[in-house]
């Protein structure tokens, strides 16, 4: 990467901005500058190391269209919750949360997922039979003896 800056004014600094660079990447540089004499005067070579900069999370998965839940809330808090209704049973469900702060930064979890509970089988009666005197037909007295 070459850049060149050429400002005919005498001036005693010079800052300029670099756009484009790498995440820890070390840079070279020299400056060279001329008085109101023309006298010419090369710095010797400086360097920069640009700071690592981690790579934003990768985008989540996109959900079935069928089971999209967008939570919006201006408030500035540390923590949600939400409560959902009309789950599955035995299902795995994937979610992340998208965050701004005050400054309007935007931090995006990574997925996370959550698998709800099966259904319990209805519960099932549990009875004796003791038949009664007499002939067919024949009457049968029924005890629940379950336990719920």
């Amino acid at each position: 990467m070459a850049l060149t800056v050429e400002d005919p004014a005498l001036v005693t600094s010079r800052s300029i901005q670099l756009a484009g660079l790498l995440p820890s990447t070390t840079y070279y540089y020299w400056a060279i500058s001329r008085d109101a004499a023309g006298n010419v005067a090369v710095s010797g070579t400086q360097s920069f190391t640009t700071l690592p900069t981690a790579l934003p999370p990768p985008p989540p998965p996109p959900p079935p269209p069928d089971s999209f839940l967008t939570v919006e809330d201006p408030a500035l808090v540390t923590s949600r919750s939400i409560q959902l209704a009309g789950l599955l049973p035995s299902t795995t469900y994937y979610y992340w949360a998208i965050s701004r702060d005050a400054a309007g930064n935007v931090a995006v979890s990574g997925t996370q997922s959550f698998t709800t509970l099966p259904t319990a089988p209805p519960p099932m009666a549990s009875f004796v039979a003791t038949p009664t005197q007499g002939r067919a037909p024949l009457t049968v007295i029924f005890t629940d003896t379950s336990s719920g």
